[in-house]
């Protein structure tokens, strides 16, 4: 058995069992009471629904199916267990008189540690077992699980499988989540801040997403003459996918998430989203890995006399109160060095480390780091202005690459020298012939010169949306706003395009009477027409004067709304 450390540590001595017996004997109360709350939770007994809408709003989003609701709150449940064992499991360190008993125990060092993270982790095993049995029971009842025995064996009609499938997925991230905070909260020497460390870590990855994200939308508005834009991938499941993989790759409960919306939704390329998730699943696997025998290290190193003193330990509030400025900084600034909201980031991270050191003391190097975060977060703006965003930001793709393009139009009637609410003139068309492909791009190429990105919705005559159809299954959208100033220009494309031919007229090969036909006529000519692929609807505004009348042609024939 020597040579097998790693399985022989898999066993429990006689000792070990008698200590890991008393131990569940006197604190089995909390986690009794603690597990009662989390089923009455999930068995809508017990719903705080803002909060959980909340939490999901932040974790991804909402998978809007109500066959989704049990497992999404199963999902919450196993986090809240990852965060709040460790804690309890290894509360004693957070008192002296309690560390100097239990790290004097006739118990070798790694064992004590083993012993407790067993119990917690068998502890959470169960519970989620337990949860997503009460899952699967009301799933059963509301939305037809029904087993049935095949040649194969039993198989579940409806979303049995799924279920099954996510309770393991859950609790593996839940074993590794559980094993990170355990790492975390054997560092901390007070309760206070094992709370705000492991805290700390969950929201990390959010607040480097959505950092990530406004430096993307702040370099793309700085860089694109477009209003507003976007780019989009089938291959991956958000507008912004290179940045929602690394969510999903930081964050434990965004990647239990993406599980959930992959098994339950599938609009998205099962095979490529599952592939990256279960790589993601994998690296969380390994940290969990490396926090165990981390952890195991730092606690046979560990002190009694360190309980309840300020934590200063590498992996709490020195890494992660400049980690955390950082983001901040890129999330607050525009590549300016002196902002108002680089001093407010300033005040507060002075404050972080004099609560970290429990006393207000300020040194050099305190200056000195924040100084260079500033410095590195403004040079990634320059250089993300200087590299088109790091060649992720284009106003017009590559020619070569567009399949079809899809074009908006909005032109605005001006009353008296003021914009009023009503279009004068309005289409939508999407085109896929070569030539006019060739066109639309040559014309893209002109509006650059005359749209406004900084004009105002009550300055606007008008609007043009150009959206790319790509090879790769990639799409891009453009929004143009032009200034009452090129008015001439716009009415001009207009009348080009209506000359053009790409606007089809089906009123002619309708049946409907001849005083209608000339009524569409007319208000063509005056240049009152909303054509939407294969539908043209016309502004019955102009013939009335009613503001929400109107008339519209189709292939079968005209129709008065």
């Amino acid at each position: 058995m020597r040579k097998y450390p790693l399985f022989q540590s898999l066993f429990l001595n006689e000792q070990e069992k008698s200590y890991a017996l008393h131990y569940l004997r006197t604190n089995g109360r909390l986690a009794l009471v603690s597990g009662i709350i989390l089923l009455l939770f999930v068995m809508d007994f017990l719903i705080p629904n803002p909060l959980v809408q909340l939490v999901l709003a932040v974790f991804g989003g909402r998978v809007v199916m109500e066959e989704a609701n049990a497992v999404m709150k199963l999902l919450i449940s196993t986090c809240i267990l990852a965060y709040v064992l460790p804690l309890f499991q290894f509360r004693f360190l957070m008192k002296r008189s309690h560390s100097d008993l239990y790290l004097s125990l006739p118990i070798e060092r790694k064992r004590l540690f083993y012993v407790h993270y067993l119990i917690g982790l068998c502890y959470m095993g169960v519970m989620v077992l337990m949860l997503g049995m009460a899952v699967f029971v009301m799933s059963a009842h509301d939305y037809g699980i029904v087993p049935t025995l095949g040649q194969s064996g039993i198989y579940f009609i409806g979303y049995g499988w799924i279920i099954v499938m996510l309770v393991v997925i859950f609790l593996v991230l839940g074993a590794c989540l559980y094993t990170f905070f355990t790492a975390c909260i054997i560092r901390c020497h007070n309760v206070l801040d094992g709370l705000l460390i492991c805290g700390a870590y969950t929201l990390l990855p959010l607040l480097m997403y959505y950092s990530l994200l406004i430096f993307y939308n702040t370099m793309r508005e700085h860089l694109l003459i477009a209003s507003y834009g976007y780019e989009w991938s089938l291959m991956l499941s958000s507008s912004d996918a290179h940045i929602n993989v690394l969510a999903a790759l930081t964050s434990i409960p965004w990647q239990m998430n993406e599980w959930v919306k992959l098994f339950f939704l599938g609009e998205i390329d099962a095979q490529v989203e599952g592939t990256l998730l279960l790589l993601e699943l994998l690296v969380w696997v390994g940290i969990a890995i490396f926090a165990y025998r981390n952890g195991v290290d730092y606690f046979v190193h560990l002190k009694s006399e360190e309980s309840e003193q300020p934590t200063k330990s590498l992996f709490t509030y020195p890494l992660l109160i400049p980690f955390v400025s950082f983001w901040l900084l890129l999330a607050v600034g525009d590549g300016t060095l002196f902002h108002m909201m680089n001093l407010v980031l300033f005040v507060l991270y002075l404050l972080a480390h004099f609560f970290a050191q429990r006393k207000i003391a300020l040194s050099w190097r305190m200056i000195a780091m924040f100084v260079v975060l500033l410095c590195i977060s403004n040079g990634l703006y320059q250089l993300g202005y200087a590299t088109n965003g790091f060649n992720l930001i284009h106003e017009m793709p590559q020619r070569e690459r567009i399949q079809s393009v899809q074009v908006e139009v909005q032109l605005f009637e001006i009353e008296e020298g003021t914009l009023a609410q009503d279009i004068k003139l309005y289409f939508s068309e999407s085109m896929q012939d070569a030539e006019v492909l060739d066109a639309m791009y040559m014309y893209h190429q002109q509006w650059l010169a005359y749209a406004d990105a900084k004009v105002s919705w009550d300055e606007q005559i008008g609007m043009i949306e150009v959206s790319y159809e790509l090879d790769q299954g990639e799409r891009m959208v453009r929004m143009y706003a032009f200034p009452l100033a090129h008015q001439e220009y716009l009415k001009q494309l207009f009348q080009e395009w209506l000359e053009s031919g790409w606007l089809k007229d089906y009123g002619t090969e309708s049946d409907t009477d001849t005083e209608s036909k000339d009524t569409l006529l007319g208000v063509k000519e005056a240049g009152w027409l909303d054509l939407h692929e294969s539908y043209l609807f016309v502004q019955d505004t102009m013939l009335r004067g009613k503001s929400n009348s109107y008339l519209s042609l189709s292939k079968e024939g005209l129709l008065c709304l």
